[in-house]
């Protein structure tokens, strides 16, 4: 047995035919199928098999059968091009102890996962382990966004470094390149010739939870390396697969909590009432079972006049604190009907924008300056960066299901990529805030306890306001009769729970 750029090696003549086919059964993705919806699950392997050989994945070889002696050529991890380069700048505590953490695992182990909350600076310390490493290093991302901010923060912490890409078919400049950054969708739909690997010593994963997947797990049997990394603030996986990119790459050796220093936030839950919220379902004809219909429900619930008139209204009461507010939605379409309310409103005298997907780059730049950010959950939840927001406005549904003691769907760790948006910075001027809209009716009425959940868990000072309101009387010109019917209030002074200014 020995180690390849394609993972560890087993020569089928090393183990018994039985071995084998336990091995393969064994290396298999099994993702988690909701019942409910009829899908087949689909496995998929996690192994290349050829006449004579097995090539699995490195972590798990390595733990199953021991760190081999042998290892090929191309395998030996080659220096830096540019051997005076050293990092700059100064690692926080928390940095410092999962820096250490992950050098440790990589010399003993060959692999490790630093799992450290939005804003804690995985890609800072990151940085400072390849300083310490000083090998050739692939990083593999999954965003345009993740890739420019790669090379920024390289060109900071480590300048003496030279940077490659590998993007599609065209851009590609890994020869001569220290740190090269690779796209994680050109890696697996591009053919590259397997020369392209063969001076790699380290693999970085950012965002690692999405290389589970059955097409991008297969990008982690083309380059293997002497020493692995995967970097994410949410290891969980809704499917269950987490122990894919722990094969692969190796165990999570450092977890950090939400949490930051600073002022405690506030979390103001706001129960909407309607009487045009109406729950949507259908009936299968062979089984007589019922199933909501979400989608058209959801379809619904952006279209309502006075709901969106609320959240525009919400908006300019928030701007009235001199915040700098997140508005996450999961329509692009929702998030073009509050742009316009915003701009034929005469009383808002703030700017805003849009952040979602297919813009240019310089525009979602241009929308990270805006006081107003109107964003989709896929285009914000992972990989950006405004360190300024300390408001999230959730303006659509969101399900949490991990204080489900059983639930046939594991906890996806979305929630804590969305919350983190606000927290990449201690915050000790104006309290953080989260604004969560939740419509009092059918299943949203569980999510929305399920949310509230999330929050009390992973915070350990929370203040809590909580407001009704009804749709069918408000009037954005006049002052909400928004009354409290819970107040749950930790580590502060009671006080007015909520107060709507004219």
């Amino acid at each position: 047995m020995y180690l390849s750029k394609r993972g560890y090696v087993i020569p089928k003549c090393k183990i018994t035919q039985n071995d084998l086919d336990q091995l393969k059964k064994t290396l298999q993705g099994r993702p988690i199928v909701d019942d409910k919806f009829n899908t087949r699950a689909c496995t998929f392997p996690l192994y290349i098999e050829t006449r004579n050989k097995l090539y699995i994945p490195k972590m798990y070889g390595i733990e199953r059968f021991g760190y081999p002696d042998l290892q090929l050529g191309n395998f030996t991890p080659v220096p830096w091009e540019s051997p005076n380069a050293e990092f700059v700048g100064h690692l926080q505590e928390i940095q410092e102890i999962s820096s250490r953490a992950l050098l440790d695992a990589l010399y003993t182990k060959g692999g490790g996962i630093l799992s450290l909350g939005t804003g804690l600076g995985k890609t800072v310390t990151a940085l400072y382990v390849l300083s310490k490493l000083r090998t050739k290093t692939l990083v593999i991302v999954n965003k345009i966004p993740l890739m420019k901010q790669w090379e920024s923060e390289i060109k900071q912490f480590l300048p003496g470094t030279s940077i490659g890409f590998l993007q599609g078919s065209k851009n590609v400049s890994v020869h001569g390149a220290d740190i090269v950054i690779g796209m994680l969708q050109s890696l697996a739909k591009v053919d590259y010739p397997s020369e392209l690997f063969s001076d790699f010593g380290c693999l970085v994963v950012d965002e690692t939870h999405n290389i589970a997947s059955r097409v991008f797990s297969q990008v982690l049997l083309k380059v293997c390396c002497k020493y692995t990394i995967g970097l994410t603030a949410t290891p969980q996986r809704s499917d269950g697969c987490e122990y894919v990119f722990k094969w692969f790459l190796g165990d999570i050796v450092f977890k950090s909590k939400l949490e930051r220093s600073g002022l405690s936030p506030i979390l103001r839950m706001t129960k909407l009432n309607s009487t045009e919220y109406r729950e949507i379902t259908t009936v299968n004809r062979l089984t007589g079972k019922t199933t909501i219909q979400f989608t058209s429900m959801l379809t619904e619930l952006v279209d309502m006049t006075s709901r969106n008139l609320f959240i525009v209204y919400t908006i300019k009461q928030l701007m009235l604190e001199d915040r700098k507010v997140l508005v996450l939605s999961d329509r692009r379409d929702h998030l073009k009907r509050l742009s316009n309310l915003l701009k034929g409103d005469k009383d808002v005298h703030f700017t805003f924008g849009f952040f979602i997907g297919q813009m240019k780059l310089i525009d979602l730049e241009a929308t990270k300056r805006c006081d107003v950010i109107l964003a989709t959950y896929s285009a914000f939840s992972e990989g950006v960066s405004v360190k300024d927001l300390n408001t999230l406005l959730l303006v659509t549904p969101k399900k949490y299901v991990g204080h489900l003691p059983k639930n046939t769907k594991n906890e996806s760790g979305k929630m804590e990529q969305i919350v983190g948006r606000i927290f990449r910075k201690d915050h000790t001027d104006i309290a953080p805030m989260i604004v969560d809209l939740f419509d009092n009716f059918s299943v949203y009425k569980s999510q929305a306890n399920g949310r509230r959940h999330f929050y009390k868990t992973h915070f350990n000072s929370i203040r809590i306001e909580t407001v009704a309101v009804d749709l069918d009387t408000f009037d954005r010109n006049k002052t909400v009769d928004g009354h409290v019917v819970d107040a749950d209030v930790d580590d502060v002074n009671t006080g007015h729970v909520l107060e709507f200014i004219d």
